[in-house]
């Protein structure tokens, strides 16, 4: 069989076009900072997105995506109030993944902020956030706020005792039950809460703790003010927790009786418990 001839000239320049080639995609890799074509991380949200109003009382999943395939990212979802505190705490680990869930939201205004880096540790310059609010509870729900948290074994945490949507509330009555292998009350303990004095009204507040049964009740009124009764949605008290070990902690209602002005009960339609993660 008779061989072809290598054109020489032509294979040089192959080789001069892979090579020059090679130097356009090292300079124009989009990951070197010293490249003409770099660009800088950045996670878009793709849900949710800024003034939702999210209905979902179970699970939410919040997903986003990168400018680049090799993106890290890093989360921080915060109550709107306290989102900006502290801008350099509550963010997750750095990872892979573009979506995470959470469920058991409390009925508040949100923030979810996530951030990019590329591996070499080059992070977003701003974070991508979005405000949203949970609306997931009917009127005349009692609720343990926050439903869910974690703290750690140096941290107090204030627990509320809130209402949604009450109407012409103007007495509550309520025993809670705590893991009181994991909580400790602490002080200020027991305190009351600002809804019944909105109307101006004079506050009657008693309430009994016993950390050795893990039990608090509390019995709160408001006379005279006007109007004499209180309606809207808002903290009826508050307590103040230390962990004393590493666990989940429950925080439920045991009973409860809520009064309007002319002393007939309210219909509680929900209730929800609270969780703490001691960790």
């Amino acid at each position: 069989m008779r061989s072809i001839p290598i054109n020489l000239p032509l294979a040089l320049l192959a080789l001069i076009l892979v090579q020059s080639c090679g130097t356009k995609e090292k300079r124009c890799n989009p990951l070197d900072p010293n490249g003409e074509c770099y660009q800088r991380p950045q996670a878009t949200l793709i849900f949710p997105v800024n003034g939702d109003t999210l209905s979902d009382e179970n699970e939410m999943t919040f997903r986003w995506q990168g400018n680049n395939p090799h993106c890290q990212y890093s989360y921080k979802l915060a109550y709107a109030s306290f989102y900006n505190n502290e801008p350099e705490l509550g963010w997750s680990n750095w990872t892979e993944v573009t979506e995470v869930a959470f469920s058991g939201l409390d009925e508040e205004a949100y923030i979810f902020g996530v951030k990019a880096r590329y591996p070499s540790g080059d992070p977003q310059d701003v974070p991508s956030t979005a405000d949203f609010y949970v609306n997931v509870f009917p009127s005349f729900s009692l609720l343990v706020k926050p439903c869910s948290t974690s703290v750690s074994l140096n941290e107090e945490i204030a627990i509320q005792i809130t209402v949604k949507g009450i109407e012409n509330v103007m007495a509550a009555k309520f025993a809670l039950s705590f893991s009181n292998n994991l909580l400790e009350i602490v002080e200020p303990g027991v305190t009351e809460g600002a809804l019944l004095r909105e109307n101006g009204g004079e506050i009657v507040f008693l309430h009994s703790a016993n950390n050795s049964l893990g039990k608090v009740e509390i019995d709160l009124a408001v006379a005279g003010g006007e109007p004499p009764g209180i309606t809207g949605s808002g903290t009826l008290a508050v307590i103040t927790f230390r962990p004393k070990m590493i666990g989940m902690a429950t925080i439920s209602f045991d009973s409860y009786d809520l009064r309007d002005m002319n002393n007939n009960p309210i219909q509680i339609v929900k209730s929800r418990n609270g969780k703490v993660s001691v960790e």
